[in-house]
């Protein structure tokens, strides 16, 4: 990520100001080229880029409706609140989505009998078809994204993002200041972390 923020650093004709030794603050800069958070940020943003562009050209789907379409033909019947969280998604995008893909058919909404107030999404006849042809171009975008690593880096990525998804989840539920440690801090400055090179 380093090299291709240098690269990007050099076609922008820009020059960051260095981390360290920033007059007027105690912590310094952001290196943002090393910064975890802002490294994964970027590559979801791309990544997700990158699909939109193929699925607004073949399907006619914004970024929304691809991710409710692919989490529905995965987990068939579960509601929009259920789409929210297993698409990280707010809710403001999601109904958005959902109410496209109604109005052309794409999905369809069946009350839970067993609660009126909960309503389960299901892919329709036509949306199930766009579903399968979408099958293979995420596949195949996936092996290209994946191309420079072997099977051993592929599980060795799996299981550190596994790592990060679970620590993303402590910090939502514990509360960002306790589990990061900023709640005890003897003068209110936020702690360096051991990862924390920055």
């Amino acid at each position: 990520m380093a090299t291709n923020s240098a690269k990007v650093y050099r076609e922008l004709e820009i020059e960051p100001i260095g981390a360290q030794g920033c007059a007027g603050s105690a912590q310094g800069r952001i290196a943002l080229e090393s910064f975890l958070p802002y490294q994964l940020s970027v590559i979801a943003s791309r990544v997700s880029r990158g699909l939109a562009r193929l699925y607004a050209v073949r399907f006619d789907l914004t970024v929304p409706e691809w991710r409710i379409m692919t989490v529905l033909g995965r987990f068939p019947g579960i509601s929009a609140n259920e789409v929210c969280e297993l698409t990280a998604m707010d809710k403001v995008r999601v109904s958005r989505g959902v109410a496209r893909l109604l109005q052309f058919e794409r999905i369809r909404r069946v009350s839970d009998p067993s609660d009126r107030r909960r309503s389960k999404l299901y892919l329709s006849d036509a949306g199930q078809t766009v579903y399968e042809q979408i099958i293979p171009v995420a596949h195949a975008y996936e092996d290209k994204l994946m191309a420079g690593l072997d099977e051993n880096e592929v599980r060795t990525l799996e299981n550190l993002l596994g790592k990060i998804e679970s620590g993303v989840a402590a910090i939502g539920n514990e509360g960002f200041g306790l589990a990061c440690g900023m709640d005890n801090g003897a003068n209110g400055a936020a702690p360096r972390g051991r990862y924390n090179r920055h």
